[in-house]
């Protein structure tokens, strides 16, 4: 068995057992497209059995190469993952790994649960839709293209305001001109 599977009669019923994890995001298939797992997935689970009940708590954390959705380069970013999950016992094998959301529930057939799958999706959940490297991250001019956190880009100084105000900066410009 793999050290997510974990043996139910293994749990010591009502005593709380802790595993310290580590494996890479390979051996859980977490192969995310523009998302490179530099640091194996760490993790401590706590499993607590309740006749065949088992109530199984995990904290996962590991780091991430993602693209800044403004700058486009590639930054690093920690991922943390946490779940809680109840695992019970069903004499019907279609029922096998179905996971009742509204509950929280999956249910297991035979003498093992596996979280193979919860930790997948747990960490698939936290990969941040539109990463930015920095919240001060200024992006790329929409003109030119040029890394606007590396300094002023060469378009002129009207062209680098957004292009749906420069029609208002122009009107302002000349209303000032016309005042002054």
């Amino acid at each position: 068995m793999n050290n997510l599977q974990f043996k139910v009669k293994d749990i010591e019923n009502r005593e709380n057992v802790i595993h310290q994890i580590a494996c890479n995001a390979k051996d859980l298939s977490l192969e995310v497209e523009d998302v490179n797992f530099i640091h194996p997935i760490n993790g401590v689970i706590k499993l607590f059995r309740q006749n065949t009940q088992v109530y199984v708590t995990v904290q996962l954390k590991t780091e991430i190469e993602i693209e800044c959705g403004r700058c486009l380069e590639i930054f690093e970013t920690a991922l943390n993952a946490n779940f809680e999950m109840q695992y019970r016992l069903t004499s019907d094998p279609e029922k096998e790994g179905w996971l009742d959301e509204d509950l929280g529930v999956r249910y297991y057939t035979g003498e093992y649960i596996d979280i193979t799958e919860d930790i997948y999706q747990a960490m698939v959940v936290e990969i941040p839709l539109w990463p930015v490297c920095s919240e001060d991250c200024q992006g790329l001019c929409p003109h030119c293209g040029y890394n606007l956190n590396l300094g002023n880009c060469p378009c002129p100084p009207l062209v680098q305001k957004s292009p749906q105000f420069a029609v208002l900066q122009e009107l302002l410009h000349r209303t000032k001109k016309a005042a002054g």
